[in-house]
């Protein structure tokens, strides 16, 4: 099995990480702000339960969560 480049984001040109959707792409950024996600990836994914439901309205927004 070959390894494949990871995939570019299209809105930043730079690698499409987890780190990056949560945190960094410029495209997301209503969304974060309107979750209330942390702008630090280690508070953004607490185990907490409202932080889950953050994460989750967040995904469904972005209409990513159907991609994972």
């Amino acid at each position: 099995m070959a390894r494949k480049d990871p995939p570019i984001c299209e809105t930043c040109g730079v690698e499409f990480t987890v780190k990056h959707i949560i945190i960094d792409c410029s495209k997301y950024a209503d969304s974060r702000s309107k979750h209330s996600i942390p702008y630090q990836l280690s508070e953004a994914l607490q185990p907490d339960l409202q932080s889950n439901i953050n994460i989750v309205n967040f995904l469904k927004e972005t209409e990513l969560y159907n991609l994972i």
